[in-house]
């Protein structure tokens, strides 16, 4: 039997908290992805001072994070938090790029009220977008997805689960033409990220760079 993606989704999501770029808080979603790293979108977290992340878990209290690598292409970052204090947290398998088609279904978590709350999604179908990258200084090519899904602020970052409970994208932002469609990255870049936050000093992490 195939894993559920809703609870596959909701065992791997973290709320999360960026500040330093503007007088409230940043809000952005993300999960937990193998290798112990938090997957969300880079524009959640650039130029942040500080970043927290919060497990969906009731109750749950917020850890402090660090961006160890971050892609401003592809619209996607890696936080590092102590293992330890997600314990409680179950990482997803991430998925190859153009992992999914037209039709597909799944689930992604997005917060309501510091409440996660499962949302179904449906691919409409893969895209690859000309858009700016998120420091808007050049135009870029970003492979990903199309999807039927209702997002709003605050939930750049959240990752969408497949049927087969592997992570195959990252909501980026809403679509300007229709109110429950939304644009995601696809995940064939993490990878790469993976690898760069190798090297990186989890302690510290690196520079944030510029507010976007």
């Amino acid at each position: 039997m195939l894993p559920d993606p809703a609870a596959t989704a909701l065992a791997a999501a973290v709320d999360i908290h960026a500040t330093g770029c503007r007088t409230t808080d940043v809000r952005g979603a993300g999960a937990l992805i193998a290798g112990g790293f938090i997957l969300t979108a880079a524009h959640v977290v650039s130029g942040a001072v500080s970043i927290t992340v919060r497990p969906a878990t009731p109750g749950a209290d917020a850890i402090t994070a660090h961006l160890v690598a971050i892609d401003p292409v592809h619209d996607l970052a890696l936080l590092d938090v102590d293992p330890n204090e997600l314990a409680e947290l179950r990482p997803l398998d991430v998925g190859a790029g153009a992992a999914a088609g037209a039709g597909d279904t799944g689930a992604a978590v997005l917060f309501r009220d510091d409440a996660a709350v499962v949302v179904p999604y449906r691919i409409a179908k893969p895209v690859i977008v000309r858009i700016l990258d998120i420091h808007h200084e050049n135009t870029v090519s970003r492979p990903g997805y199309e999807v039927d899904i209702a997002i709003a602020a605050g939930d750049s970052g959240a990752v969408m689960v497949a049927t087969g409970g592997h992570a195959i994208g990252v909501l980026y932002a809403k679509s300007r033409e229709a109110d429950a469609r939304a644009f995601a990255s696809d995940t064939g870049a993490v990878n790469a990220l993976v690898a760069a936050a190798s090297g990186v000093d989890a302690a510290v992490g690196i520079d944030t760079g510029e507010c976007v």
